[in-house]
């Protein structure tokens, strides 16, 4: 069983994992929804494209580039948009390999 406290991580109060945190309960919970903010470090830049974890991706995703300062804000894109390009592997995944122009092209106010 787990217990919500007021900055979205959750502990177990019971069974074998008691008093442990369960970090991505947020995450967990806009899964249920359809809803995810999916956080990239930078894009490929030698051919401008995003790769997007296959696994990651739900009928509404949100895109933040975490260590390019350049991309700040959030872009949204639809999971039908990102499902209609090719599918790369990034060494371990599958990711969609998106255009950046594309995802540029949907930033949120």
């Amino acid at each position: 069983m787990l217990r919500g406290t007021e900055k979205g991580i959750a502990k177990t109060t019971a069974g074998p994992h008691k008093g442990l945190v369960a970090a991505g309960v947020r995450d967990d919970l806009a899964c249920l929804i359809g809803e995810i903010m999916i956080k990239i470090w930078s894009p490929r830049w030698h051919d401008r494209v995003v790769l997007i974890a296959k696994y990651k991706v739900k009928e509404t995703n949100e895109i933040e580039f975490t260590k390019t300062p350049s991309l700040d804000g959030t872009y949204k894109l639809s999971g039908e948009t990102i499902r209609s390009y090719p599918l790369e592997t990034n060494g371990k995944i599958p990711c969609y390999a998106v255009p950046l122009d594309v995802v540029l092209g949907t930033e949120n106010d």
